[in-house]
């Protein structure tokens, strides 16, 4: 995930650090976690797209969300946010909907490749 140095010490409070703070492809799912207050799987087949988006200062930083557009926000950075689409909503926290994830990445393009190299091999 990439955390610009400016609010790691803000996010690292609440366990927003690099180390713990991920996006990765598994087999069947990808897995999105942001310190200690997100870890949230998403099954591929649920992926509707998957891209860059630009994100703006209003966006903010740290975990955000957003229930008009039902979009959970992971960021650490305005740079390399990748968004996903979903088919179905899914829950945070077990109580907000949500069918789009954003996240920002240290290189979103490896990420959105390796995601559209398994939707490929999905059966």
């Amino acid at each position: 995930m990439r955390i610009d140095p400016i609010w790691r010490p803000l996010l690292g409070v609440f366990g927003g650090m690099r180390d713990a703070s991920f996006a990765e492809v598994k087999e069947g799912h990808l897995r999105f976690r942001f310190g200690l207050l997100f870890d949230h799987d998403v099954p591929l087949g649920d992926v509707i797209s998957a891209e860059k988006r630009a994100s703006q200062f209003w966006d903010g930083i740290g975990w955000r969300l957003n229930p008009l557009t039902r979009t959970v926000k992971l960021l650490g950075s305005h740079e390399g946010v990748v968004e996903l689409k979903l088919r179905k909503s899914s829950r945070t926290w077990g109580l907000f909907p949500f069918t789009r994830i954003s996240m920002s990445l240290t290189d979103p393009e490896a990420f959105l490749a390796a995601v559209q190299d398994a939707q490929t091999k999905q059966p």
